[in-house]
């Protein structure tokens, strides 16, 4: 939705400010899955990660 206003708008600085917000936004929350999904440190006590051989 942002990236349309963004190309719609093309002066205008709220679409610009939050496309580049949720951008960053999408950047540190796969930052932090990735985290969490591949050092066993992080994931939360009670869940187990299984592994699956196929």
């Amino acid at each position: 939705m942002a990236a349309l206003a963004a190309t719609c708008c093309r002066t205008s600085l709220p679409a610009a400010l939050v496309l580049s917000i949720s951008v960053v936004f999408q950047g540190c929350w796969f930052m932090n899955m990735g985290f969490m999904l591949w050092v066993p440190k992080f994931v939360p006590k009670g869940i187990t990660i299984g592994y699956c051989s196929s």
